[in-house]
């Protein structure tokens, strides 16, 4: 029970990213390289200084983000480190510059503990470490149960825009495309099933925010999507915690809890 509670409490931890990051790198992560990323980024605090190594265990880091835990995890986790280093991508720095970065620099894993540490890239620390304003922070509860990388990017543009309470979103649509890393799908149909659709669904059930979409057309072509974003009420964020836990047959934080809202541990 006491393990149940503390992987519990780790998805509650926060992730934050600098929106700029969000917005401008154009994400070609895979989910187990995204949810590996959320994972460490969950572990950096506010007070952080740059340069700090992130330490964990590959057999906790699996149970929190719903990966099942079996021989070849080593391997793949192992590979998603290799993909977060390798995966460069530009950023604009203040003086207007161009700076090509990698989100980790420094993976290390003891192959007898098989625990890790990594420090995050020098250039890109100051996009989560110590941010005070035009950033976005989710929980990572709200990415763990997703299976689609999509929804899972699309999660993270959509929330960096829905503070900003527009009543609506417009994106031409090969422009989301390229931000999100679903280019292959030239038929928007397939797009539609595959992409909006599908992460619709897994925002809608496990997130913070409830969206709806509409394309807009030049001619008969789609060239352009709406987003509306709504922040959910405190109803609503306690079904898509409800809805996170129920997926895996895990607990939910509430069930340790008395009637004054203490957590118990037995």
């Amino acid at each position: 029970m006491r393990e149940e509670l503390e992987i519990i409490e780790q998805r509650d931890y926060k992730i934050a990213k600098a929106n700029e990051v969000i917005r401008k790198a154009r994400n070609q992560l895979g989910l187990v390289q995204l949810k590996a990323l959320a994972y460490i980024l969950s572990k950096v605090k506010p007070t952080d200084k740059s340069g700090l190594f992130y330490n964990f265990d590959i057999s906790d880091f699996c149970k929190v983000c719903e990966i099942d835990y079996n021989g070849k995890n080593y391997n793949d986790v192992k590979a998603a480190l290799k993909s977060l280093r390798d995966k460069s991508f530009w950023i604009i720095d203040d003086n207007g510059n161009e700076v090509l970065c990698s989100w980790i620099e420094k993976p290390i894993i003891n192959p007898r503990s098989r625990r890790i540490k990594v420090r995050l890239d020098e250039d890109i620390q100051k996009y989560v470490i110590a941010l005070i304003s035009d950033y976005t922070q989710y929980s990572l509860w709200e990415v763990v149960p997703m299976k689609s990388r999509y929804s899972f990017v699309l999660f993270e543009l959509l929330k960096s825009y829905a503070f900003q309470k527009k009543p609506s979103y417009t994106f031409e649509l090969d422009e989301l495309k390229k931000q999100i890393g679903a280019t292959k799908y030239n038929n928007f149909k397939d797009f539609r099933i595959n992409v909006l659709e599908l992460a619709t669904r897994e925002i809608n059930q496990f997130t913070t925010i409830n969206i709806q979409w509409e394309p807009i057309k030049k001619g008969r072509k789609v060239v352009q999507i709406v987003f509306y974003i709504r922040l959910k009420n405190e109803k609503d964020l306690f079904t898509a915690q409800e809805s996170e836990n129920q997926l895996e047959g895990q607990k939910n934080i509430y069930d340790y809890m008395d009637s004054d809202r203490n957590i118990i541990i037995t």
